[in-house]
């Protein structure tokens, strides 16, 4: 290749419109597995995976912009212990198993999972199992 041809980098896209700079440089593609996200009904629908940003919910809690364009998810312990809030108010939990280059994502160390998912993964086609809680 001569220094004045250019390689071309497939663009990716996001299920969501995502702001400037996210994911963040540090979020990978790598696998996931064992994660959860809260949802309302018994059979998880596509919609249940759609990120607060989305779904025109206010960023009460500060969230940065891409932070609350992601879809949360959480590990295991950080799961059980939201579910066992009395006042917590979804009545379904789906654990998901996300193979590698379905989006980015990015943890936190209480067992916060973003996930910025690529338009072409379908979110409910790697759900496990779903639990009433």
């Amino acid at each position: 290749m001569s220094s004045k041809q250019k390689t071309l980098v497939p663009m990716t896209n996001y299920r969501e419109e995502l702001p400037d700079g996210c994911p963040p440089p540090s979020a990978n593609e790598d696998a996931l597995a064992d994660v959860w996200r809260f949802i309302q009904g018994q059979s998880p629908v596509e919609s249940d995976f759609d990120s607060h940003a989305k779904l025109g919910k206010p960023n009460r809690k500060g969230a940065s912009e891409c932070d609350f364009a992601s879809c949360s998810l959480f590990d295991t312990k950080a799961a059980k212990n939201m579910a066992k809030n009395q006042f917590f108010k979804r009545k379904f939990a789906s654990r998901l198993d996300i193979p590698a280059s379905s989006g980015k994502h990015l943890a936190n160390s209480k067992g916060h999972v973003h996930l910025w998912m690529y338009d072409e993964f379908d979110p409910v086609k790697a759900v496990v199992e779903t639990v009433k809680l």
